[in-house]
């Protein structure tokens, strides 16, 4: 049957047997003893932790993120935003899509041309931040 985690295990056994303390003998083999459970991995992807950012001045730290919207007639469904942490200056893009070339060539072609280039970017880890190309380009 494969292993199908204590509640279930539990369940099933309960059909056919029964001994005292049998649920919770059930939930701590399975948690503590069972195989399967200690060769799986997490699935939890470990972030980095929480914490306070206090930009040492302007263009030090910008926070970038989309911003979903109703479709426009020009085919603009996304925002990306855009804000200098310390003097909170914000700036917003409009995108037809929630990519990172999109995200990238905002942030790089638009907002870094008219203000400089941030020291850091702060963004949420999504999909469109965490890819091979804004790796690439945090480096340079």
């Amino acid at each position: 049957m494969g292993h199908l985690g204590a509640e279930r295990t539990y369940q099933l056994a309960k059909e056919r047997v029964y001994w005292p303390k049998m649920e919770a003998d059930i939930k701590e083999f399975i948690s503590t003893k069972c195989q399967c459970l200690l060769s799986k991995k997490p699935r939890i992807i470990p972030y980095a932790p929480l914490g306070t950012v206090t930009p040492a001045g302007p263009m030090n730290i910008v926070s970038i993120d989309f911003l979903k919207v109703d479709k426009s007639s020009g085919g603009f469904e996304d925002i990306l935003v855009i804000v200098d942490l310390f003097t909170r200056y914000a700036q917003a893009y409009a995108t037809r899509n929630k990519s990172a070339k999109a995200a990238a060539e905002k942030l790089f072609n638009d907002f870094a041309m008219k203000f400089g280039t941030p020291h850091r970017i702060l963004h949420d880890q999504g999909g469109e931040f965490e890819n091979r190309l804004f790796a690439d380009l945090e480096q340079h």
